[in-house]
Formats: C-alpha cells, structure tokens, sequence
C-alpha cells in the first residue's frame, strides 16, 4: 500500500497548496486509511465523494 498512499499524500499535498478544500477532505480520509496499511485498503465508501467533488470542480472550470 504504499505506492497508494504516495500518491494519495502527493495529491493531498497538491489540493491543500491550492486550497480545494472540497476535493482535499475526502483525499485526506484516503490518506490516512493508506498511512500504514499492510494489506487492501476498502475506500469504497469515501471514493464516490471525491468523484462528485472532482465533477463539481470540472463544472465550475467550464
């Protein structure tokens, strides 16, 4: 797990320098969950809500 949560904290790292703070908090929760795994990570549940955000943030650059 840990290439996941390098990227994960790459891209945590990135949205906090911008301060987009909709799509950071559920990257933050992802983070963490990856921070010292050994084994697969379930972030089923908190994936949907960067997705949504992501979407919300593509609309609002059109």
């Amino acid at each position: 797990m840990t290439k996941a949560f390098e990227a994960a904290h790459a891209l945590k790292g990135t949205l906090s320098n911008l301060s987009i703070t909709p799509l950071l908090e559920p990257v933050v929760e992802m983070t963490e969950r990856f921070r010292n795994a050994d084994e697969m990570v379930d972030v089923s549940d908190v994936f949907p809500q960067y997705k949504d955000a992501l979407e919300r943030f593509r609309a609002l650059a059109e």
